[in-house]
């Protein structure tokens, strides 16, 4: 009976919306995907001559297809609409079929194999996809393993004694190597000993001289300074980036958390051999400063220190003195200025693009102000500045940076009283560039409503406002604080403070173009607290990866740096 209904009664057909959507979908690269996934592995010997006959067939039935919906232009059929997307879908199969990629020349087969490993994100499948390039046949086998850039990028996920990894280790020849060891950030990982460490780094001395990269996360507290340790004595002529991250406890590192006084010593970087070293990140773990190359150095990351494993102020100005130096982020770090001294004169660096400092006392910052003159930065962020009064920062900051373009104010405390907010104001206004605000943990709302005040009140004869007739141009943004401000992110603030702040420079006629919440954030607050921020709408943006999401404008503007960066790589080539 069912046999009999179904043939009278065919299944139905797809709807017009999904046969328009066949059309639109026919060269997406998932629907390819999917359909080699639904393919038999090939057992036969492909036989040219029969592709090539199907091809112009197809040709022809696309060719048909193309004249028959001209004819009933301006009307639209979905069903050819349909056919024509099918029969293209199968062209493109078939098209596969007679590219003999096996009769590539090497060097072009490698570079696809590249294009496809490479191309993958290292966590979503890297690892798999360089295997299945030695599934295939023995040709590309032979190919994949003889290439060794093709395996240089090694990330251990697999537990001890990790065979994969070390295999790929293995294959990677004379190829510049980048290694990454995690136990941190990897929930499948087991927190990795000391000796279990030590292993791993006998095992990457075998290849020091080609190591490009090396990042190592590690639990236990003292893992890091084994890895120092055992590169103390090996030069590392390739090392270009070195990250060396321990976890929370001890909060600070000191020499004196060593029973045995072999470790109250400091350790090398690299036998002070590294002399293509561009990035360095320490946090919380010390190195001899003696011993670190700046001659290409362009990030420089230090976290965590207690004041005896800080660089000393010589120490620190050798590091400053670097000719590429970009980026600086200091937290919980501060070289150990003399007290009740006079500070030399600030080291002029004209490449500093960005300064992140963070959990310091206010005399610690400005004495680390006072030692570099750097007026082109574009990024300035300030971090866990609580527990007494900063005015005297604000002060030291205003007009000292004044192209900067992203703001992070993070826990960062400003007085309620009037000379605070005084200097707070001027600070802002020495900034007029600025695009991008970040406000985060803030304790109060007093940053908000500095950044709402007239900016007149606090104008001295010294402003570029004051010191003649105004530019046409101008007159609209003399009377606002901040006017270039369009994107604000937020973390960790109320919904009412940002209501408010939001609102208010709507009429001023400065309203924001982009407003950011965290996704966690957002969950929290109530449905009253939500819909008060309606008046937003497309305005405000919910970001699922806080704080690792860039707003579109700071990508542009970091893109902006990188490519005046590497502009001035290439004159200082020339």
């Amino acid at each position: 009976m069912s046999q009999s209904l179904t043939n009278f009664y065919p299944p139905l057909g797809l709807t017009v919306a999904e046969e328009v959507r066949i059309l639109e979908r026919w060269d997406d690269d998932a629907v390819f995907r999917r359909y080699l996934q639904c393919q038999p592995e090939p057992t036969e010997v492909m036989e040219y001559g029969r592709i090539r006959a199907r091809v112009k067939c197809v040709r022809a039935r696309i060719r048909d297809l193309n004249i028959l919906r001209k004819q009933i232009e301006p009307r639209q059929s979905s069903y050819i609409d349909a056919d024509l997307a099918k029969v293209l879908f199968r062209r493109k199969v078939l098209a596969w079929h007679m590219f003999l990629i096996n009769q590539l020349p090497v060097e072009l087969l490698v570079e696809i194999f590249r294009y496809v490993v490479l191309g993958t994100h290292v966590m979503r499948g890297e690892d798999t996809q360089k295997l299945r390039l030695t599934w295939v046949c023995r040709h590309f086998r032979e190919v994949a393993l003889a290439d060794g850039v093709l395996w240089s990028r090694i990330v251990f996920t697999d537990p001890p004694p990790w065979t994969r990894s070390l295999t790929f280790f293995s294959r990677t020849g004379e190829a510049p190597i980048d290694l990454c060891v995690n136990d941190i950030t990897f929930p499948n990982i087991p927190a990795l000993d000391r000796y279990q460490v030590a292993a791993l780094v006998e095992r990457f001395l075998t290849k020091a001289r080609n190591i490009r990269s090396i990042v190592f996360s590690l639990t236990d507290w003292v893992c890091p300074w084994f890895v120092l340790r055992f590169l103390s004595e090996v030069p590392m002529p390739r090392l270009e980036y070195f990250q060396l991250d321990r976890s929370w406890e001890p909060y600070l590192w000191s020499p004196a958390q060593f029973r045995n006084p072999v470790g109250w010593e400091s350790v090398a970087l690299c036998a002070g051999a590294a002399p293509n070293l561009q990035k360095l990140f320490l946090n919380g773990i010390s190195v001899n400063w003696d011993t670190v190359h700046t001659a290409k150095l362009r990030a420089l990351d230090i976290r965590r220190l207690a004041p005896e494993a800080s660089p000393t102020l010589q120490q620190f100005r050798a590091l400053l003195q670097a000719p590429n130096l970009m980026k600086i982020y200091l937290h919980s770090a501060v070289p150990q200025f003399p007290e009740g001294q006079h500070l030399p004169e600030p080291i002029h660096m004209r490449n500093l693009r960005e300064l992140r400092l963070g959990d310091m006392n206010c005399v610690s910052v400005q004495n680390i102000l006072r030692s570099i003159h750097a007026p082109d930065i574009r990024i300035l962020a300030l971090y866990h500045m609580l527990g007494e009064d900063y005015t005297p920062l604000f002060e030291l900051l205003t007009g000292r940076f004044p192209k900067v373009q992203v703001l992070t104010a993070s826990a960062l405390q400003i007085e309620n009283n009037d000379v605070a907010k005084r200097h707070a104001i001027r600070w802002f206004d020495s900034m007029p560039d600025l695009r991008v605000l970040k406000a985060e943990s803030l304790p109060n709302a007093v940053l908000f409503s500095c950044l709402l005040d007239d900016p007149w009140k606090h104008r001295d004869r010294d402003h570029p406002y004051m010191r003649g007739p105004p530019d046409p141009s101008d007159i609209d943004k003399m009377n606002t604080l901040l006017p270039d401000l369009h994107t604000l992110v937020v973390d960790k603030v109320t919904a009412a403070d940002l209501m408010w702040f939001t609102k208010e420079r709507d009429m001023d006629g400065h309203p924001f173009s982009l407003v950011t919440v965290p996704e966690q954030i957002w969950k929290q607050w109530t449905p009253l607290q939500q819909s008060a921020l309606a008046f937003l709408d497309k305005r405000l943006q919910l970001i699922f990866n806080h704080p690792h999401n860039v707003t579109k404008e700071e990508a542009d503007i970091r893109v902006e740096l990188d490519e005046e960066s590497l502009s001035r790589l290439r004159r200082m080539a020339i």
